[in-house]
């Protein structure tokens, strides 16, 4: 994989963990438990659309940013989680105030498709940070 093609790589990645994780409570979790068929629908595509465009998001500063200076992505990974925590409990607050009754549904999805998510994240810098590099790194040896 180039550097040019790595964000639709990341893009693809993460559409198919959204997908994954609305199978899975699709299809398991609402048979399973039926406190979790009580979020209205409107709800569920909220979490997933806000989680997914969040990421692909930082995803996309975190690809630019490197591009631009190979040293700044950690430091940009580490900005865009702060973010994304700041803009999930801002997001989070109303449904919790609001409706009681499903508040804790609603965020254990949230979070959990939350906490999926940044673990590709991390997964996707990774990646990126060992990505090979074109240019030579001058030391004592190669000078």
């Amino acid at each position: 994989m180039t550097k040019n093609n790595f964000f639709w790589y990341s893009f693809l990645l993460i559409l198919l963990c959204c997908f994954a994780v609305y199978s899975v409570n699709r299809f398991v979790l609402i048979r399973q438990w039926p406190d979790f068929a009580k979020v209205p629908n409107i709800a569920m595509y909220a979490i997933y659309l806000f989680n997914f465009l969040i990421t692909v998001g930082s995803v996309f500063l975190i690809h630019r940013r490197y591009l631009k200076d190979q040293t700044a992505a950690g430091r940009t990974f580490f900005l865009t989680v702060f973010v994304k925590i700041i803009t999930s409990a801002i997001f989070l607050f109303p449904g919790v105030i609001v409706v009681k009754a499903i508040a804790k549904v609603y965020v254990i999805q949230f979070m959990t498709l939350f906490f999926i998510l940044l673990f590709v994240e991390t997964y996707l810098l990774i990646r990126l940070l060992n990505l090979p590099s074109d240019e030579k790194i001058k030391n004592d040896q190669n000078q």
